[in-house]
């Protein structure tokens, strides 16, 4: 049966229905994510207890953990769907993580088991401070504080008098009794008696501040800005006197938001943002200098996240579940938690548990444990990978985009590299029936389908009928093959000689891929078959 599958819908004939429907159908129900691991879900917050541990959250419900100085990171099961913005723990069994529609949520076991605490608000909560396992607070949307002495078990909420309803965004304790809140319109809200009284401080500014932090009891610093079109406005405020008075850093206001702020002495900082930007500051954040070596992935993302949990390792989060790590005192960042953020194209396992994927700038990742574990191959190439098929465990190849073809013979420890030729101008999917005999169809003024019969040394073409462009192929045997594209299913009964449109169910979407369920008898595919040997 022929499998007919495109990015919109899939087209199936009845029967593949009931051959589906027959077999056993929990084969494959339980569906575990593998990458970007351990999620693709924006993260908003990080907090380390020590050096080694340490926890992140973020959309939709996430919550990862590290023991082992953020090299590695796994999920913690927290059972909902809700965006969580704020973490804090105070050891390594008691933490708190805040979010969205009032959200709270309390582990007494490092995160291995979650429980949902009372907030009594819907409201968007943003951020979560301990001074010790009982005395907390909380901020979030309308102006909101809520504050417990209990641990959490009941909270209650503090109304700002005369203050109009605004975003709180952060919210951190310089020492146990004196407190800062920041947010929206320039709003600095500060404690000195460990929250039992609070009062607002006046910036001369309407920006937001979405960040703050201190480095002791004197020294700390706001970030902020609005992106309210096609430009950006970022602001940075200090203090070198515990708060009670603040500067704008004029010369470190710039054309990105930032969003978070981390210093490791009263000179030297970070702050990260819109565009993915990164700044250091030498001088206390007077002047900000763009990192030298600023990881772009261009307009519309952004971090959320800088902070170092020693002298020398320091974490970012961004967009897709991006974590980036640096041991060498932020001088280099790489991705720590994912194999690639690139598309990925096509799939292949050779067996139960050796596996290949291909994708995007060349990336080519390869599991030898069904995908518990990936790895990246380097073919030596950075062009986009759209197919690949393995014989066995050690004849493989990988199809590009720009008629280039890999191979290996030897599971993928090397790879020769060959050009097909120019006539088509991109390809687009390949298929072998055993180490000699294979086919590869792409686009060009017309469809293109080339044939092999050494393995992939050499390549003729094959007359189709001049069909629209072919985006999949596959061949049961040297004789009967399928190859499929826009709006077309075109068949061949002679080892590709000749190609006929085989039938019309009116469609109008492309076909990316088919496959076929099991062999075809000659009921199937008629009697007429020509002789495939002659193929050799």
């Amino acid at each position: 049966m022929i499998f007919f599958k495109n990015k919109i819908s899939i087209i199936t004939y009845s029967i593949i229905t009931q051959v589906l429907l027959s077999n056993n159908l929990a084969i494959g129900t339980e569906w575990i994510y593998q990458n970007p691991y351990p999620t693709n879900h924006k993260l908003l917050d990080i907090c380390f207890v020590n050096e080694d541990l340490g926890w992140i959250v973020g959309r939709k419900g996430a919550i990862l953990h590290s023991e082992d100085k953020g090299n590695n990171w796994k999920n913690q099961f927290s059972s909902i769907e809700t965006d969580l913005r704020g973490v804090h723990f105070v050891d390594s069994n008691l933490g708190w993580v805040v979010g969205s529609n009032g959200i709270i949520l309390h582990t007494n076991n490092g995160g291995e088991s979650w429980k949902k605490q009372s907030s009594g608000t819907t409201q968007n909560l943003n951020d979560v401070y301990f001074l010790d396992n009982k005395s907390g607070f909380v901020i979030g949307e309308n102006s909101l504080l809520l504050y417990t002495f209990d641990g959490g078990i009941s909270w209650d909420d503090t109304i700002f008098a005369g203050m109009r309803p605004l975003a709180l965004n952060s919210i951190y304790f310089s020492d146990r009794t004196t407190g800062f809140i920041v947010g929206e319109s320039g709003c600095i809200i500060e404690t000195r008696d460990g929250g039992l009284s609070w009062s607002k401080k006046e910036i001369d500014t309407s920006l937001p501040f979405y960040d703050v932090f201190f480095v002791d009891s004197l020294h700390g610093w706001a970030v902020g800005g609005w992106w309210p079109d096609m430009w950006a406005q970022g602001i940075m405020i200090n203090t070198t006197d515990g708060g009670h008075t603040w500067n704008i850093l004029r010369n470190a206001m710039g054309s990105r938001v930032y969003h978070s702020v981390f210093f490791h002495d009263e000179n030297n900082g970070w702050i990260v943002g819109s565009g993915y930007s990164i700044y250091t500051t030498s001088d206390g954040g007077k002047t900000l200098q763009t990192h030298s070596k600023e990881i772009a992935f261009g307009e519309g993302y952004e971090w959320s996240s800088v902070i170092f949990n020693s002298d020398s390792t320091g974490f970012i989060l961004g967009n897709d579940g991006l974590i980036f790590k640096s041991v060498d005192y932020g001088n280099n960042w790489f991705n720590s938690n994912t194999l690639t953020t690139d598309n990925l194209d096509d799939v292949y396992f050779i067996n139960s548990d050796i596996g290949w994927v291909v994708g995007y700038d060349g990336n080519v990742l390869y599991t030898e444990n069904s995908g518990i574990n990936w790895e990246t191959i380097e073919i030596g190439t950075t062009e986009r990978l759209v197919e690949v098929q393995f014989i066995d465990e050690f004849t493989g190849w990988i199809l590009s985009y720009n008629l280039t073809l890999f191979k290996t013979i030897d599971g993928g420890k090397s790879w020769s590299e060959s050009k097909i030729d120019n006539i088509a101008t991109s390809t687009r999917s390949l298929h072998f029936i055993d180490e000699l005999h294979g086919w590869i169809v792409g686009g060009g003024r017309n469809s293109i389908i080339y044939y092999s019969k050494d393995g992939g040394a050499n390549w003729t073409v094959q007359d189709n009928g001049s069909f629209r462009d072919l985006d999949t192929v596959f061949f049961m045997d040297k004789n009967n093959g399928w190859a499929g594209g826009y709006e077309t299913i075109i068949h061949t009964n002679d080892g590709g000689k000749n190609w006929s449109q085989q039938i019309d169910i009116g469609l109008t979407y492309k076909i990316n891929s088919i496959q076929f369920l099991y062999p075809l008898s000659d009921r199937d595919v008629g009697h007429n078959n020509t002789d495939g040997d002659d193929l050799n």
